[in-house]
């Protein structure tokens, strides 16, 4: 979250203002993970009138120190107020009266011969007006209908950051999604930019990454934003977190402004909550006809058809939850059939049985109808700007499959959509088909489906046995001392005696690995500076774990940077394991120039407004988030480390910190132990 601070400067009126904000809101700002500035900052910067209402538009959060009458102030304040209707916390000394204008709104007063002395109070406001999200501006206050600006569509990011957005998702690089989403924290675009990361990374499936993403959006801005809520319905679904994802979409549905089609869409989501529930009460039954009778008399399978009816009804055009309604209806009528005894039973008297029964059957037929005028008014309005609607094409075979009495009819039908195979993700698209097998309703067609399904596969380049996930093992440690260096860390004459620790922690791991009931493959991820890195490798090498060579940039620049060293033959042994013909080497950064670069230069520029960080951290960030991706519940890190601070951002001690908050195993070899005595 960033926040804009308006405040007189220097002392004026006996307050000092900038012991105020070094004193009281700095602190309070420290605490809940906030950042920004004044415009104190902008002026360095030059056009500060452009930048100011830019921040007083964008802010997630204003602070207003309205202690004395200054005019600068009020008018930002004024400003503010007209953009924005919430998060704008107002702040005063008791040196002079309160505005009129002022004086029904809510603020904090603090002694300004003290300001310390009220960090608690400020943190207890600042995070109650982050929660509650109440509407502080009187001009919203006033004018309710008024719609505020929205922000979203104000704060553009980089060309050069959609870049990369757009090239990990082509390459399908979830590991470096995640990377761009911690970067961009605290930029003034964060906001923009999560929502950039966030729909590749639906795209690419990555739910894990997209819940951060999508979470932090919510947190940090708006716990009723429609956009973060809808993906996150879908995420929390995908990961079988059912009520959470039903929570998100009851908080899409709170939203007063919500158009036919985000309606639709909201509904469809509950209704594949209720269908997922459905499926999850019978499928654990082994007897086909008790799966059936469980299915039929389940609450969620009316709770899924009324949740997508209900869509269908928001917007005829969203032919999505149109055919996901006739499919559980299909299926409701088709059971009600088969288990006709039990069908009866529900009700009081057997012609109330056959009259509801043939209501749906008759209702069934009129949204056939609708859905199929539906998806052809989809397929007509692309077809007239020379495009194709494949999703609408698919559910056109859905619809055919549920409603045809010929199965070679509905071959036909898949076949024709899947003349591209590779647009469609076969486990989801099987997904309703394994439905009816199993239920055995619409046998015959979904045989005749699923068998287009597998001739479809045969058009697909041959893939190679998808790999077991592998437990990661992540290393760090400190680099081998320099002749410069003013008290001994890790001496060059120690290195045999950190491999053979180095080597004890692994085989350690390996061994707890094989002894599983299931046991995994081991995978080293690691950098490669002299020392840690290198003895990591080449032990991993020695016991037959693969490993992957990460570098923060292209070779030459690395040797220079993090591998030459005053005793030993380090440089030989780096070459020795980067040029092996089985080496596996990325690089975080190509950049021809990065030897010649700063720490900051080296970043991105896009990256360069972030203050404090470095080429090193962002290194250690992609390092763990590799390893994550690789195997997200099953990764240790090792680390090589004396328990200190290290000598500057992005070393040992960062890399422990960053592992520990994403919840991933450590162990700790002790590096003291090589100063010790022999």
């Amino acid at each position: 979250m960033r926040v804009f601070i308006v405040r007189p400067f220097g002392t004026k009126e006996g307050i000092d203002f900038d012991r105020v904000q070094t004193d009281l809101i700095d602190p309070a700002l420290k605490r809940l993970d906030i950042v920004g500035g004044t415009t104190g900052e902008l002026l360095a910067q030059g056009n500060i009138r452009t930048d100011m209402f830019q921040q007083l538009l964008i802010a997630d959060l204003v602070i207003a120190d309205i202690s004395i009458h200054n005019a600068n102030v009020f008018y930002e304040l004024g400003v503010r107020h007209a953009l924005r209707d919430r998060q704008t916390v107002l702040i005063r000394s008791r040196a002079d009266t309160v505005p009129f204008d002022l004086k029904t709104d809510r603020y904090l007063s603090y002694d300004n011969q003290h300001p310390a002395a009220d960090i608690e109070r400020l943190v207890e406001v600042l995070q109650a007006t982050q929660d509650s999200q109440r509407v502080d501006s009187p001009i919203y206050q006033l004018l309710p209908d008024l719609a505020p600006t929205k922000v979203s569509l104000l704060s553009i990011v980089p060309p050069e950051f959609s870049d990369e957005v757009g090239q990990a998702r082509a390459t399908s690089d979830a590991a470096y999604l995640q990377l761009l989403s911690a970067d961009v924290k605290g930029l003034s675009w964060e906001q923009a930019g999560w929502r950039t990361i966030g729909r590749a990374q639906i795209g690419l499936k990555d739910y894990t990454g997209a819940r951060v993403t999508w979470e932090s959006i919510r947190s940090h801005y708006d716990r009723l934003d429609v956009e973060a809520n809808e993906y996150l319905a879908t995420v929390y679904e995908r990961l079988e977190m059912l009520v959470r994802s039903e929570q998100a979409i009851a908080r899409v549905l709170q939203n007063a402004s919500m158009r036919d089609r985000q309606l639709a869409e909201a509904y469809a989501l509950k209704g594949r909550n209720a269908k997922t529930r459905w499926v999850n009460e019978w499928t654990p039954i082994d007897s086909q006809s008790a799966r059936r009778r469980t299915a039929l008399v389940s609450p969620f399978l009316k709770a899924a058809y009324d949740s997508y009816a209900r869509g269908f009804e928001e917007d005829r055009r969203h032919y999505y939850s149109g055919v996901n309604a006739l499919a559980m209806l299909s299926c409701w009528v088709r059971l009600a059939e088969l288990e006709s005894d039990l069908w009866t039973a529900e009700f009081e008297y057997d012609e109330e049985a056959q009259f509801e029964l043939q209501r749906m059957k008759t209702h069934q037929a009129e949204l056939a109808a609708g859905v199929r005028l539906a998806i052809a008014s989809s397929q007509q309005q692309h077809a007239r700007t020379g495009t194709q609607d494949e999703w609408a094409d698919m559910s056109e075979a859905q619809a055919v499959l549920l409603t045809s009495q010929k199965p070679r009819v509905v071959a036909k039908a898949f076949r024709q959509v899947l003349l591209q195979p590779d647009s469609f993700s076969f486990d989801a698209e099987t997904r309703q088909l394994k439905i009816y097998q199993s239920l055995g309703v619409f046998p015959k067609n979904a045989t005749a489906a699923m068998e287009a399904f597998e001739q479809a596969k045969g058009y697909l380049p041959a893939k190679e046995k998808e790999e077991q996930a592998p437990h990661v093992l992540l290393f760090t440690g400190h680099r081998v001392d320099g002749a410069n260096r003013p008290s001994p860390r890790f001496p060059n004459r120690c290195a045999s005696q950190a491999r053979e620790l180095i080597r004890d922690r692994i085989l350690a791991i390996k061994q707890a690995v094989e002894n599983r009931d299931r046991p995994k493959p081991l995978l080293g991820m690691a950098g490669a500076a002299s020392g840690g890195d290198i003895l990591f490798h080449e032990v991993c090498q020695e016991e037959g774990i693969p490993t992957e060579i990460l570098l923060a940039c292209p070779k030459s620049d690395y040797i220079r940077a993090s591998v030459a060293a005053d005793e030993g033959n380090w440089v030989e042994r780096f070459k020795t394991l980067v040029d092996a013909p089985q080496a596996v080497v990325r690089f975080l950064n190509q950049d021809e120039n990065f030897g010649t670069l700063s720490a900051e230069q080296r970043l991105p520029s896009w990256l360069r407004e972030k203050k404090s960080y470095s080429i090193w951290e962002r290194t250690n960030l992609w390092i763990l988030y590799s390893g994550l991706q690789r195997s997200q519940d099953d990764v240790t890190l090792i680390a090589l480390w004396n328990g200190q601070s290290g000598d500057g951002p992005g070393g040992t001690e960062d890399m422990v910190r960053r592992t520990r908050e994403r919840g991933a195993r450590f162990i700790r070899i002790d590096s003291n132990q090589l100063l010790e005595p022999s």
